[in-house]
């Protein structure tokens, strides 16, 4: 039973990123490890899995969802909907729609289809229309597949500059250590000792992440019981994505005058 939300690397998460779940143990830290923050990669694996573990029924819960910097960080939104579908594929994608996504640019959800694991396209739906339900102001977090295009010298020199990294909010952290637990690379540390956290009420100062062995599966901001962790786009992603939105502006303005 998936969540109607956002996810920092996916873009969007549903039926079938739900399935990494199915993964057991420390196989799932391994396969995060091997995929990286490579969104082309970490899809694929999810399609892998999705191939394997073929679900007979997938029930989306959004009643209350998310949007923003999901998973784990995002707005709690009610939407008071429950999707459901034997083809995750289509799940997701109706999803997608009704949040105003094209299911296209969602990784996993275009592989799948590609693929031949489900449809995105031409999908019956039973019951409200994802125009009647349509999300008109729902957030994505920061994102844009340019790891995959990057050659791969060039992104290993850059990639701390390039990836969505996760980050603390100084102020909302507690100490409570369970971004360290979670962490599947332990690279999650504490720069003196908490073994009294008592006696500190406030040990954002004290934590820090070795980006360098940083895998972005962003489990420390979805674990996070403060929200004290954010995703961070590298400054030169960032300037990157603006360009990029500046040049699909210009090229939805040139294609109104030209079809006009």
């Amino acid at each position: 039973i998936p969540k109607f939300k956002t996810h920092g690397l996916m873009g969007f998460t549903g039926a079938i990123k739900n399935l990494f779940g199915c993964v057991p143990g420390r196989r799932k830290a391994m396969f995060h490890l091997q995929a990286g923050d490579n969104p082309a990669m970490f899809a694929q694996m999810l399609v892998d899995v999705l191939m394997a573990v073929r679900p007979q029924l997938s029930i989306m819960d959004g009643i209350v969802g998310m949007d923003g910097q999901g998973p784990g960080a995002g707005r709690r939104r009610n939407f008071g909907l429950i999707i459901a579908s034997a083809d995750p594929v289509a799940l997701d994608a109706t999803a997608c729609r009704i949040a105003g996504v094209d299911p296209m640019t969602i990784p996993a959800i275009r592989l799948a289809s590609e693929q031949g694991l489900g449809i995105a396209d031409g999908i019956e739906v039973l019951g409200l229309q994802p125009g009647e339900v349509r999300i008109d102001d729902f957030l994505m977090p920061p994102q844009g597949d340019l790891v995959s295009r990057m050659p791969k010298p060039i992104y290993r020199a850059l990639r701390n500059q390039l990836v969505v990294s996760p980050a603390f909010i100084r102020a909302k952290c507690t100490g409570c250590r369970q971004c360290i637990e979670m962490c599947p690379m332990s690279v999650i540390t504490s720069e003196n000792s908490l073994s009294s956290p008592s006696r500190v009420t406030n040990h954002g100062s004290r934590l820090k992440i070795n980006y360098s062995q940083c895998i972005r599966c962003y489990c420390c901001h979805e674990v996070c019981p403060q929200e004290a962790i954010f995703l961070r786009p590298g400054r030169l992603r960032g300037s990157i994505s603006a360009v990029l939105a500046v040049r699909r502006a210009i090229t939805s303005v040139l294609k109104r005058e030209t079809s006009g």
